[in-house]
């Protein structure tokens, strides 16, 4: 098995130490994505049979048409080689708002730059994993952090966050089990952003937030059921609270 891994920072890179640990060959060099390359500039990662993009679309930085543009590259020159499976680590904020629990059948929005780099993938021709992961948490990167001393909006809203161990854990999984589809992956357990907050405030001795606002008809509870049941992996942080 041989799998190449484009974008190594906060989860590729402990992502490609988990499949080394785990005795898989990995290509993960330190590459900057740029459109309009000839198909060299790819080489030698366009030539694993196992495909992971993890790069994100860092729309104020790039722009609104480079990560389609950019994504379509990668796609034709795939077309070249024996392709196992092109896995594309997207997320869930594809999902608009909504009373029923999502799972992977309910509806997305199209306009989502997400969405559109998902069609991309999805009408390659290629075969394919989406993974749409959770608003990940983990080691340096906690509530309190970004909530702090501020105001926190969608106070009443339900989280659906994801650690990144088990980011890690079940992504290694989905790759050495050549799962294909879509899956989201988020925690099981989904407290209330306030509730989230406060814990992590209390838990790394940071300011409370200076308010907390609700919002009407923005929650969304997501299901990542399927994913768990297919994989048969429990979670080792399944609750937010603790993060």
């Amino acid at each position: 098995m041989k799998i190449a891994v484009y974008g190594t920072g906060w989860l590729g890179k402990p992502l490609v130490e988990k499949l080394i640990q785990d005795k898989i060959e990995v290509i993960a060099p330190q590459w900057r994505a740029q459109t309009s390359q000839s198909i060299d500039y790819w080489k030698p990662m366009i030539e694993s049979p196992f495909q992971v993009w993890g790069i994100p679309p860092r729309v104020k930085q790039n722009g609104a048409d480079f990560y389609e543009n950019i994504l379509a590259d990668w796609t034709k020159y795939l077309q070249n080689y024996s392709i196992t499976k092109i896995v594309f680590l997207s997320s869930t904020s594809v999902y608009d708002s909504s009373k029923e629990l999502i799972t992977e059948e309910s509806a997305t929005n199209p306009e989502s730059i997400i969405s559109k780099a998902e069609q991309i993938i999805i009408h390659s021709g290629l075969p394919y994993l989406i993974i749409r992961l959770g608003g990940l948490m983990g080691g340096d990167r906690f509530v309190a952090k970004y909530y702090a001393g501020k105001t926190v909006e969608k106070a009443n809203d339900p989280v659906n966050y994801l650690h990144q161990e088990d980011a890690v854990l079940f992504l290694s999984k989905a790759l050495q089990q050549n799962l294909s589809g879509i899956y989201n992956l988020v925690a099981p357990e989904h407290p209330l952003r306030k509730e989230v907050v406060e814990a992590s405030c209390r838990k790394h001795n940071m300011t409370f937030p200076l308010e907390f606002k609700s919002s009407e008809n923005t929650s969304k509870i997501i299901s990542a059921e399927k994913i768990t049941k297919e994989l048969g992996l429990d979670f080792k942080h399944p609750n937010p609270i603790n993060y």
